[in-house]
């Protein structure tokens, strides 16, 4: 199995995106950049990983379901949401990942997020969108 841990805010939407979309955007919580979500979809294509979602949006219920139902407009499901017990959000996905390895074979992950509050151990599978200009093809490459 292979899992992609996944923020929203700064990775599947953007400053940029927020410029274009209008004032609009920056109130609704069903905006999400069409492109990025192109480019998530190209990613999990490639390397057929589950997504896990590490966005504040997992909760309430309402804002998780907007943005998997947005996602699943490309067919793109969420295996699961980590937790929301911090202190960091490093510290949710190390759980998260402890929890899955014992249900799975955990192959390989990566964290796809705008914020670097991961831990040590973590970086090398850490990379960090801009919440300037969100997901990019660049950055998609580098997670594939």
């Amino acid at each position: 199995m292979k899992l992609l841990f996944l923020d929203v805010d700064g990775v599947l939407n953007s400053h940029d995106f927020f410029d274009y979309a209008g004032k609009f955007a920056q109130t609704d919580l069903g905006m999400i950049d069409g492109r990025a979500v192109d480019l998530l979809k190209v990613i999990c294509d490639r390397t057929l990983a589950d997504i896990v979602l590490t966005s504040t949006r997992k909760t309430p219920r309402s804002s998780f379901d907007i943005v998997a139902n947005r996602l699943a407009e490309k067919k793109i499901g969420i295996l699961k949401s980590t937790d929301s017990n911090g202190p960091t959000r490093g510290d949710e996905i190390k759980r998260c990942l402890n929890e899955l390895s014992k249900q799975f074979h955990i192959d390989s992950w990566c964290i796809v997020d705008d914020d670097g509050d991961m831990l040590l151990e973590q970086m090398k599978n850490f990379v960090q969108t801009r919440m300037a200009f969100g997901l990019t093809g660049m950055v998609a490459q580098r997670i594939i």
